[in-house]
Order: structure tokens, then sequence, then C-alpha cells
């Protein structure tokens, strides 16, 4: 096996800017196209904000997944 040094790491993750999530007020929503995405959405929003809690669920149209701010 051939070691080798210098090789940059791919970067395969997106940056999302999560920031928008600190005007939800409980009830709101928003809509994101995949359930990684709102699983990332979600655990973000209850790291940051404490005490807030979120469902998500997919929606009817092909558009996504809904992500609500229950608490």
């Amino acid at each position: 096996m051939k070691i080798e040094k210098g090789i940059p790491i791919p970067t395969h993750r997106k940056n999302y800017d999560y920031e928008f999530m600190r005007n939800l007020e409980i009830g709101d929503s928003f809509v994101v196209e995949t359930r990684y995405l709102a699983a990332n959405c979600m655990n973000w929003g209850t790291r940051n904000m404490k005490g807030w809690e979120f469902v998500s669920k997919k929606t009817d149209s092909p558009s996504g997944i809904r992500v609500w701010r229950i608490k």
C-alpha cells in the first residue's frame, strides 16, 4: 500500500445558513427538500435555541419535508 501526503480532503458538505430559524414562533413552519436537511435544521434548532422543539412531516406535494416549531 502506498502512503500519499498532501492530498486535500474533499468537501462534500454544504454549509447551510440556519440563522433564519431564530425568527420562528411556535406554530411557524418551513419546507426543505430532503429529510436529511430537515433533520439538520431540527438538530441545529434544538442545540442553539434551548427549549425549542420541532416536528417534521413529508408533504403531499413533491416539494419536500415541512418542519414546524412546536415548543
